[in-house]
Formats: C-alpha cells, sequence, structure tokens
C-alpha cells in the first residue's frame, strides 16, 4: 500500500499543481456619484457586470454636490468622481491637489443638452421677450457663480449684445427656480432637466435655447481619478475606464439610436432621482460622449473667461489636470464607437 502511494505521488503532485488557480480577488473601488442622469456610464456598467468582468467592485458614495467630491478625491477617500468644468475645479488644481481630469462625463450635444435657457413664460408671451437682446434688465438665476451656466449664459447675453452688467444674476438651486419662476421672483435661468421639462409642462416657463444652442459641445461634466488610484492601482485605473465606455455606450444606444431603451431606463429609474419612467420620454437626454471626448478647446476658453473675471486668481496649465491614458487604453481595446 505504501509503495502504491509513493509511486502515485507524481502523479497526484502534478494533478495540484495543475489545477487553475483561484481567481484573483476583485480591486474594490469607491466611487462619488451625484446620482443624476450623467452618471448613466457608471450605473450601467455596475448593472450589467463590466465592472465586475474588469475585476473590479464598485462601491458607490452619493454627494450632494459634485464639488464635495475634491477633498475626498485628494486624500483618496473616493478613487473617483464626477468633476463640473468650473472655477472650483481649477481653484484646486492651482492649489496642488492632485487629482486628473480623465474623461468627459456630460456636454451639450445636439438633442442631447440637458442645460437650457428658459424664460418665464408670461415674459414671451406678452412680447416683452423676444430675443437674446431682450435678457437685458432681467433677474436670471444660475445654480452656481464661476460655473458652467454662467459661461453658457454669457454666450447668449454676447449674442443679444448685452453687457454681463446689465442683467441681475441670482445664485439658486435648481428646485428653487421652479417656485422663483411662480413667484415672479426670477424671470430667466439656466436651468437643467428633467425640472425644465416639468416646468414648461406647468405652464410656467418656455425653453427658449438648449446650452447646444448657446455652446455646442460644451464640455461641462468630468470624470476624476485620485492620485491614489493612479499610484496603487493603475491597472484597475485602466480597466473601470473600458467598463466605464462600455456603459456609456449602452446610454448612447438607447437615446441615439433608440435600442435597448426601456432597460436602460429602468436602470437610471433605479440609480437616479428621476423615479418617473415617462419622464425619460419627455425631457431631453443628457449628452455623454461614448468615446469619453473632451472638448479641450473648450475647456481652455472656460479657464480663460474665469480667470478674466477673477474667479480663479492664480494661473493654471490645462495639461496638469488632464491626463488621458486611460482613456487612449479604453479605445485601443474597444476600438471608437459606431455611430
Amino acid at each position: 500500500m505504501r509503495t502504491r502511494l509513493v509511486a502515485l505521488l507524481p502523479v497526484l503532485l502534478l494533478a495540484l499543481f495543475a489545477r487553475p488557480a483561484p481567481a484573483a480577488e476583485p480591486v474594490s473601488l469607491k466611487v462619488g456619484t451625484i446620482r443624476i442622469t450623467a452618471d448613466a456610464g457608471i450605473f450601467l456598467a455596475i448593472e450589467r457586470g463590466y465592472f465586475r468582468e474588469e475585476g473590479l467592485a464598485i462601491t458607490l458614495e452619493p454627494f450632494d454636490t459634485a464639488a464635495k467630491q475634491v477633498a475626498p478625491l485628494a486624500v483618496g477617500q473616493i478613487h473617483i468622481g464626477v468633476g463640473a468644468i468650473s472655477a472650483g475645479l481649477f481653484n484646486a488644481v492651482a492649489r496642488n491637489i492632485d487629482m486628473k481630469i480623465v474623461a468627459e462625463k456630460g456636454s451639450s450635444y445636439k438633442n442631447r443638452s440637458a442645460s437650457a435657457l428658459a424664460v418665464r413664460k408670461d415674459l414671451v408671451d406678452s412680447g416683452r421677450f423676444r430675443g437674446y437682446a431682450d435678457l437685458r434688465g432681467l433677474t436670471i438665476a444660475l445654480s452656481a457663480l464661476g460655473a458652467g451656466p454662467q459661461v453658457e449664459l454669457y454666450r447668449a447675453l454676447e449674442r443679444g449684445g448685452v453687457p454681463e452688467s446689465e442683467v441681475k444674476l441670482v445664485p439658486m438651486a435648481f428646485p428653487d427656480m421652479v417656485t422663483a419662476f411662480k413667484n415672479r421672483a426670477i424671470e430667466a435661468s439656466m436651468f437643467q432637466e428633467p425640472l425644465t421639462t416639468l416646468a414648461v409642462e406647468m405652464g410656467v416657463i418656455v425653453r427658449w435655447a438648449l446650452s447646444y444652442e448657446l455652446y455646442p459641445d460644451h464640455t461641462v461634466g468630468v470624470l476624476l481619478y485620485s492620485p491614489k488610484l493612479a499610484t496603487e492601482h493603475p491597472e484597475a485605473a485602466r480597466r473601470f475606464m473600458v467598463a466605464y465606455l462600455r456603459g456609456v455606450r449602452d446610454y448612447t444606444d438607447a437615446f441615439v439610436k433608440n435600442r435597448g431603451r426601456p432597460e436602460v431606463v429602468r436602470v437610471l429609474v433605479k440609480y437616479t432621482t428621476v423615479k418617473n419612467p415617462a419622464l425619460f420620454e419627455r425631457m431631453v437626454p443628457a449628452g455623454l460622449h461614448p468615446d469619453g471626448q473632451l472638448n479641450l478647446k473648450g475647456i481652455q476658453y472656460d479657464l480663460d473667461w474665469y480667470m478674466s473675471r477673477g474667479f480663479v486668481t492664480r494661473k493654471v496649465e490645462l495639461a496638469r489636470a488632464i491626463n488621458l491614458q486611460y482613456l487612449e487604453y479604453a479605445l485601443k481595446r474597444l476600438g471608437p464607437y459606431q455611430w
């Protein structure tokens, strides 16, 4: 018996070491979200298992605003965040907060432009407002000063020949704008879906122009990587981008090609603050680039605009804030999106 075991030992050892190695533990990543449609690529990649296929385990960390993600990103409390192209982001870069813009995550594209210039309906009905020149003297709400909506409004004022000094700007949260329109406390705003569509249906406002008409291909939202992700998990950073773009492409298929839209809407209802599926069929969809491409010329324009008005007080080299290697890796694996 003992002789037989000795003879079988090489075979047993060979069988033991021939077994497939156990699968590596997935890399756990914390991802910031503000639960808006522009985060669709992340939500779809979670639901459809794209992150899991790339060996990643995603934990969503909810925030009220994109701005609140800057500090956690800087210290590595979250690995990936969503940001707005704003003075706040550039000021963070100027303070040597080491986070990188790595891909687009929200832009104003034709028929996919969630931001719009809204004008109170009674002003349009009465003829008080007939075009951009009639913005002169109006009280206009913005979600924040020194951010993308203000640059888009500037484009509207420029078209009407209206100096910035001849309008009154009022910072106001988007939900409060509906009440302010009803109470006639404001006369116009740079508004955001789905509130724009709801206010139109209530007869409170007119959607005068989509942001695409004011500022075509304006990159307003971006994907941000923390320095901790880049240094500690460089391979995971690359694989995250692959899964993310797959999710964005599913979203684009749904809202551009009308392919698989009901299922995509189901995911958006699950993860975003918009809980009425029918509303996704009525509102203007958010713009996401299926190849993650940034409008670098536009981002530089915005930076110069913020600096010229004192929102950004220290010189910022745009190249310091951007790292496209992860996007390039993902596009090599996936190829360009087929329109």
